[in-house]
């Protein structure tokens, strides 16, 4: 979940999205007391819970020692998870089963790993667009996760491996499969946009007339309003020079 505080008025005047507070909260609230009926399935909550907190211990530390942490009254039970490979881990409670890999084994920037392996994360999802802006052939997803008692909205990151797709989310430092992770987090999609997509945007979409969300989930109608109207919305030097920028950076594969 990104944090859009610093936009919102104490009345309902216009924010910087363009959207008045009201209606930017019927699109893009977050719901942190679902009634009982719509919670979340109670195994996938732990589940998700476990993987990730599981996720912020560091390499020193060894899976016996994290093992031995399990708290099943904080639904955290670290024994339900193993290691398939030298990076693969398995969540499996007999009943489900969830492959990841940590985002931060991914990362040379030893602040990112630190970030990644820490609560510093909470709060960042909106980061999958800044690694969308340099990953070729990704594509960052807008939507929505329930666990337990809470919906709330968030940002994360596809990549095809090979046949498979893959998601990543910033602020559980996971990387899982697709299908996998949908399933765990009941996660509802409701926008994407492509890496060629996000970067050619920037000519015309520049900061800050629109925040990530809006963008990310109305990213088609918002595009093609600008191009019909190129009289108002022309190109923007600012906006080039960031898309040379980052089409550099991604074909160098660099995530800074």
């Amino acid at each position: 979940m990104d944090d859009n505080t610093e936009n919102v008025r104490e009345d309902d005047s216009y924010i910087l999205d363009g959207i008045n507070n009201n209606t930017y909260n019927l699109f893009f609230g977050d719901d942190e007391n679902l009634p009982e009926e719509r919670w979340g399935d109670l195994q996938k909550y732990m589940a998700w819970r476990t993987i990730s907190h599981f996720t912020m211990f560091t390499d020193d530390i060894s899976m016996e020692e994290i093992q031995s942490m399990s708290d099943e009254k904080l639904l955290l039970n670290y024994k339900f998870i193993t290691k398939k490979d030298d990076i693969t881990y398995k969540y499996d409670d007999g009943t489900q089963m969830y492959e990841f890999i940590k985002m931060s084994d991914y990362y040379l920037s030893d602040n990112l790993k630190k970030e990644l392996q820490s609560e510093e994360r909470y709060g960042k999802c909106g980061k999958a667009v800044d690694i969308c802006d340099v990953t070729k052939n990704s594509n960052v997803i807008f939507g929505y996760y329930t666990a337990g008692p809470q919906k709330i909205s968030h940002f994360i990151i596809e990549y095809a491996g090979g046949k498979n797709l893959y998601v990543g989310d910033y602020t559980m430092n996971a990387i899982m499969p697709k299908k996998q992770y949908y399933e765990l987090t009941a996660f509802e999609e409701q926008g994407k946009v492509s890496h060629d997509d996000l970067i050619n945007d920037y000519k015309t979409r520049t900061p800050p007339y629109l925040s990530d969300k809006v963008y990310v989930a109305f990213r088609n109608e918002i595009m093609n309003e600008i191009k019909s109207k190129p009289n108002i919305f022309g190109k923007s030097e600012s906006g080039t020079k960031l898309y040379e920028k980052l089409k550099k950076l991604s074909e160098e594969k660099e995530i800074e």
